[in-house]
């Protein structure tokens, strides 16, 4: 299990705060992943989990088309 941020306490060598961020995953997939970190690292105290959601959503231009 991986975070994608994790802060270590200086003393302990584990981490009390976790960071999911997430981009093309679901919320709920993010969810799930920082409950299991939770779960399973009982030194976590706080995590902060970031869903980045991009509206409208991108398009690819179309160079098809262009003259040069």
């Amino acid at each position: 299990m991986v975070a994608d941020l994790a802060i270590h306490h200086k003393d302990k060598g584990s981490p009390v705060l976790v960071q999911e961020v997430g981009f093309l995953g679901s919320y709920k997939s993010l969810v799930s992943s920082l409950t299991g970190y939770l779960q399973a690292v009982p030194s976590v105290q706080a995590a902060i989990l970031v869903k980045i959601e991009e509206r409208p959503f991108y398009k690819w231009p179309d160079f098809s088309t262009s003259t040069v």
